[in-house]
């Protein structure tokens, strides 16, 4: 049996095949937080983010929303290396992350995210808000959870994310509202 013959194949090529089976494996097809964080730490977030399946990404969005400093990491990490779809996904998922853990997810992605994403509309075209109804019960939720922090190093970040909410609210229900264009 002869030895199979590399030398056609560039060695970019190679390491690129190496670097994808690698971040494969190591991720497996349950992502945690931590393993992904760990990749990137040592791989970097684009080379990560560039293996990622269309079904990991899923799971990452729904982590992130999940609230958790291990998940807000990983999204701050790859939000600086991702494209505006998959950067968009990031902030609306930290967004809804906002109703359970509000300071974590203002101290760890505000300055990765801007104040606007995180606290403003939700993904519409989402079930969950899809309608005036449901944004407006989303913006509120938001609004109760921000209105509860209290701690010093998260006051400015409350002060700008709960202007941005009640903005968005005000928008959501005055007569001219995104939803009075929809049939």
């Amino acid at each position: 049996m002869s030895t199979p013959k590399y030398s056609a194949v560039p060695g970019s090529a190679v390491l690129a095949l190496v670097a994808t089976v690698a971040i494969g494996s190591t991720l497996g097809n349950t992502l945690d937080p931590n393993t992904l964080a760990s990749e990137i730490q040592t791989r970097g977030a684009k080379a990560v983010a560039s293996k990622l399946s269309s079904q990991q990404w899923v799971d990452v969005v729904k982590g992130v929303e999940t609230g958790t400093r291990p998940w807000l990491q990983v999204a701050k990490a790859l939000h600086q290396v991702t494209d505006a779809g998959y950067s968009e996904s990031l902030s609306l998922a930290a967004g809804v992350a906002l109703a359970r853990a509000p300071r974590d997810v203002l101290l760890i992605t505000a300055q990765e995210f801007s104040i606007e994403a995180l606290c403003g509309y939700p993904d519409m075209t989402d079930a969950r808000t899809n309608t005036q109804a449901k944004v407006v019960g989303y913006l509120d939720a938001r609004i109760v959870a921000v209105s509860e922090l209290s701690n010093a190093d998260v006051a400015d970040l409350r002060t700008q994310c709960l202007d941005v909410l009640n903005k968005t609210k005000h928008d959501a229900t005055r007569p001219d509202n995104p939803f009075s264009h929809t049939r």
